[in-house]
């Protein structure tokens, strides 16, 4: 068996992503662990046979693209025996996303990881080991990428622009004006909190301009909604306000937006979402009327809570002084720049603790304190009490029973 699979392993030094060899009931061979069956097909059978649908499906060696940023290559031998190289993704994923992507899958092996790699890496890969046990030459240019719900789901095609310029030309329906669009977006870069809840009070009859973009009302709205907010963070963030503030936001939102069931629902996120953009944002214009260093200051700071930075690189970043930023941000905020970078991590520590069900050494290790240990110290310092009891007692379970079954 080893020397039947001998170009397999030296593939597999070379270029570091998993393969496994499956013969429709169990694994055969896996690399690099050696047991019969291994990685991530140990812990999700179904998915393994998700990607052996795939090469049934297809005469070439594939490329499986199960998630924007993870793929698999996937073919069948000259025994029938299904090869599947992967997981490999396209850029290196942080703990957090690497955690959901094990429990996603079950695996509970506590070293597991992604490599980075490319689809072309790996379709030149897929040549030399198709070539070798199938005996079939293929050219890196015939293998295609397959995506999980099929390509084509999301493509436009002619017959979806020729629907729609016929739906136009018979209901006369045209897209927001551009002049209702930049001010519903002046407003909220502006941070015109007065003027948004006056625009907010308008009927849909000042509004008929919007057009059809989806084939009933409740996707009509969502679809409007994910547009609005796209539009809100990136004015908010043109205001003034805090971009990675913003897009955490903007994610949020759109999560509220998966939940809703009904228009009414779906009108409310979407109305509570630009109020709250603009409060931020006039209250970001407020912030900034200090010391513009400091300002700056706490911006790279929101940027770069996930990442071990000093002091020294803000300062130079920013093009001051470290003892003048240091003494300025002091005064304007009454406490240390290092006091303020512990407390912003524990802010967003303390979100994940409501929110999320990741453990606490991976969300201390992920907002970059030294230890666990650490991280404990400084959050009951500010909340006065452990992150393990602040999860018990703050715990976000969201309800929906208010809404029709």
């Amino acid at each position: 068996m080893k020397s039947e699979y001998f170009i397999l392993e030296k593939l597999y030094n070379n270029c570091g992503i998993p393969v496994c060899v499956y013969d429709g009931e169990e694994c055969l061979v896996h690399f690099p662990n050696k047991d019969e069956e291994a990685g991530l097909f140990q812990y999700d059978r179904m998915f393994l046979h998700e990607v052996c649908r795939v090469a049934d499906a297809k005469q070439l060696p594939t490329i499986y693209v199960e998630e924007m940023k993870i793929f698999f290559g996937t073919y069948i031998d000259r025994k029938g025996y299904y090869h599947i190289w992967g997981p490999a993704a396209l850029e290196n994923l942080n703990q957090v996303q690497l955690t959901g992507y094990k429990h996603k899958h079950h695996i509970l092996e506590k070293e597991y990881g992604i490599l980075k790699s490319s689809h072309e890496i790996l379709s030149n890969i897929l040549t030399i080991a198709y070539f070798s046990y199938k005996g079939e030459a293929v050219e890196e240019t015939e293998i295609l990428l397959e995506w999980k719900d099929g390509e084509e789901k999301y493509a436009v095609g002619p017959a979806d622009i020729e629907k729609l310029q016929l739906e136009k030309s018979e209901m006369n329906r045209i897209h927001n004006s551009i002049e209702y669009e930049n001010k519903f977006v002046g407003i909220v870069e502006s941070g015109d909190v007065d003027a948004m809840k006056k625009l907010m009070q308008v009927n849909s009859s000042d509004v008929e301009g919007i057009g059809v973009v989806a084939e009933n009302a409740l996707k009509q709205m969502e679809y409007l909604c994910v547009s609005s907010i796209m539009l809100v963070s990136r004015a908010a963030i043109r205001g003034g306000m805090n971009p990675e503030e913003s897009h955490d936001l903007s994610d949020l939102y759109l999560r509220k937006l998966e939940k809703c069931k009904t228009v009414e629902e779906l009108g409310m996120v979407g109305a509570k979402m630009q109020l709250d953009y603009t409060e931020r944002v006039r209250a970001a214009r407020e912030r900034r009327k200090g010391n513009i260093y400091v300002e700056r200051c706490k911006d790279y700071i929101g940027v770069h809570l996930r990442q071990h930075f000093q002091i020294q690189e803000l300062a130079e970043d920013i093009g001051v002084n470290r003892s003048y930023l240091s003494r300025v941000f002091t005064e304007q905020e009454g406490m240390s720049i290092r006091d303020y970078i512990a407390r912003e991590r524990c802010r967003h520590a303390a979100n994940m603790l409501c929110y999320t069900d990741y453990s606490i050494s991976i969300i201390a290790e992920y907002f970059c304190f030294a230890t666990q240990s650490h991280f404990g110290k400084q959050f009951k310092k500010i909340y006065g009490m452990t992150p393990n009891e602040y999860r018990k007692k703050k715990r976000y379970i969201e309800s929906y029973k208010h809404i029709d079954r």
